[in-house]
């Protein structure tokens, strides 16, 4: 009867006598963390852990980055004065394909109570470069079904980190602020229409 042993992991032969750790001539990157896999299971022999700023195989790579710090003159110009957190602000990473105009989120990020005045700082996974267009939705009470729109970047060529303010310029009002009470009567197709 022909027997056959089941090796632990960084062991091999016939009997697992023999040793071997793929992970004894790699170096990961960035304060990366290898990881020996089980070569039957995987094609690859080990694996890099990467912290969030980094990734690929060796942690070579830097994620990129968006830094935005949300004004004052946001809470100023919605009269907020009260408040000295926002309750909830997501940041969407959107691409847009050159075949279809159609936007895609990548990404999107959530935070809660973000003090005005205060950094977001969002990390684009496993991306080398951000979106072309990036911006924060901002809910200012739990009432609020849609929240306030305010783009923080709109980026032609490829960018690994950018720095901005999430300011009240940079607002995009919301379809009810735009047309005017009779077309928002209009059921939702015709609004399209004159959208």
């Amino acid at each position: 009867m022909n027997e056959k042993c089941i090796c632990m992991l960084g062991r091999f032969d016939r009997e697992c006598h023999l040793q071997y750790d793929p992970c004894k001539h790699i170096m990961c990157q960035n304060q990366g963390i290898c990881i020996p896999l089980d070569i039957r299971a995987s094609p690859f022999m080990y694996a890099c852990i990467c912290n969030q700023e980094y990734f690929d195989n060796l942690c070579q790579y830097s994620s990129a980055k968006a830094f935005s710090t949300v004004t004052k003159s946001i809470q100023n110009q919605l009269h907020m004065t009260s408040f000295s957190q926002i309750p909830l602000v997501t940041v969407y990473f959107v691409d847009i394909s050159n075949n279809i105009a159609i936007p895609a989120i990548r990404d999107h990020f959530v935070y809660t109570k973000i003090s005005f005045g205060s950094d977001i700082i969002a990390i684009s996974n496993r991306q080398m470069y951000l979106s072309s267009f990036i911006f924060v939705q901002i809910y200012f009470n739990t009432k609020d079904l849609y929240g306030h729109y305010y783009l923080i970047g709109l980026l032609k060529l490829p960018m690994k980190l950018i720095k901005t303010s999430t300011l009240t310029s940079h607002r995009y009002p919301h379809i009810g602020e735009l047309l005017n009470s009779t077309i928002m009567s209009y059921v939702y197709l015709k609004r399209i229409k004159f959208y």
